[in-house]
C-alpha cells in the first residue's frame, strides 16, 4: 500500500474507532437516564453524542475518496483535512445553540487533525488495508436506483411488503430463518462463485455505496437497503424483518435450501418456526 492511500485507511480506521467509543460511551449515560433534561439534551449528552456524529460524518466525507486519486502525502492530508472540515461546518451550524456540543465538536475535528497531520511513514508502511467502501457521488446514486425502478419495479418499499411482478423471481425470508441457516454465509459465496468483487449498496439514508463483497450483511441495520451489481440479482432487506433474493440468486438459494417454499416468509413477528406472521397475538 502506497503511502497516501495508506494515510486514507487510517482516516477511515480512526473515524470507526472513535465513532465506537463515543458512542459506547453515550449508550452508558442513556442507560444511566442521565441523557435527557424534560425535552431537551443534558450537557452531558450534547458533549457526547455529537462526537460521534462527526466521526460518522467525516467518515462519509473521506469515503468519498479512495486514496487511490493522492499524488502525495502532502496532498492527501491536505484533502482528508478538507473533508473534516466540509463535514465539521455541517454540524456546527446544526448544534449552534448548544456552547457544550460546539465545544465537543472542535475537540473531535482537532483529535481528526492531529491523528491525519501526524502519521509518520514509517506507521503508515504497517497500516493495514480495510475492505473497499465508496461513498457515491448524487449522479450516480440517481442513475442506479433509476436503473432499480425500471429493472425490478422498485417504487419505495419491495416485495414481501410491495407486490412484484412474477417474472421478477423473488424469495422473501424472515430474518430469524436467514439468521439460523446461515443466509449471510451462503450470499458471500454465492457472490464468491459470481466473481464479484464489489457491489452498490442502496440506502434510506443519503448515501449510497459501492463496496467490496466482504462487506455484504443484508440484516437490517435501521436503513432499507438493495444490494445488487449488476441488477441481474438484487437482495432486499427491509424494516419489516424480511431478506428478499431475486433474480439468479432466488434460484442459487432454491438449489441450498430445497424446502423453500415450506420457509418463505409469512410477517414481521417472530415465530417458533422462524417465518414470522403479521399477527402478533
Amino acid at each position: 500500500m502506497n503511502l497516501p492511500l495508506a494515510l486514507h485507511t487510517a482516516a477511515r480506521r480512526f473515524c470507526a474507532d472513535r465513532h465506537y467509543r463515543w458512542a459506547t460511551e453515550y449508550m452508558k449515560l442513556c442507560e444511566s437516564g442521565s441523557d435527557r433534561a424534560g425535552s431537551d439534551y443534558t450537557e452531558a449528552a450534547y458533549g457526547l453524542f455529537p462526537r460521534y456524529r462527526l466521526d460518522h460524518a467525516i467518515e462519509v466525507e473521506v469515503e468519498r475518496l479512495t486514496g487511490t486519486e493522492f499524488e502525495s502525502l502532502t496532498e492527501a492530508q491536505e484533502l482528508l483535512l478538507e473533508a473534516g472540515r466540509d463535514a465539521l461546518s455541517n454540524l456546527l451550524r446544526e448544534f449552534q445553540r448548544s456552547r457544550s456540543a460546539c465545544v465537543a465538536l472542535d475537540e473531535e475535528f482537532k483529535a481528526f487533525g492531529f491523528h491525519i497531520s501526524g502519521q509518520e511513514a514509517t506507521r503508515l508502511s504497517g497500516i493495514e488495508p480495510l475492505p473497499y467502501r465508496r461513498v457515491l457521488a448524487d449522479s450516480e446514486s440517481k442513475e442506479l436506483r433509476e436503473t432499480l425502478r425500471n429493472r425490478w419495479g422498485v417504487g419505495g418499499y419491495w416485495y414481501p411488503l410491495a407486490k412484484c411482478e412474477p417474472h421478477l423471481d423473488a424469495i422473501a425470508f424472515h430474518e430469524a430463518m436467514w439468521q439460523s441457516r446461515g443466509g449471510t454465509s451462503l450470499l458471500l459465496r454465492a457472490t464468491q462463485e459470481r466473481s464479484i468483487e464489489r457491489c452498490f449498496l442502496l440506502l434510506e439514508g443519503p448515501e449510497d455505496y459501492e463496496i467490496d463483497h466482504s462487506l455484504i450483511d443484508p440484516i437490517y441495520g435501521g436503513d432499507e437497503s438493495f444490494l445488487t451489481s449488476d441488477f441481474e440479482w438484487l437482495v432486499y432487506s427491509s424494516h419489516e424483518s424480511s431478506i428478499t433474493v431475486a433474480g439468479w440468486m432466488a434460484a442459487f438459494f432454491r438449489a441450498q435450501w430445497r424446502d423453500w417454499e415450506s420457509i418463505t416468509y409469512r410477517g414481521p413477528f417472530h415465530t417458533n418456526d422462524l417465518r414470522g406472521s403479521w399477527d402478533h397475538h
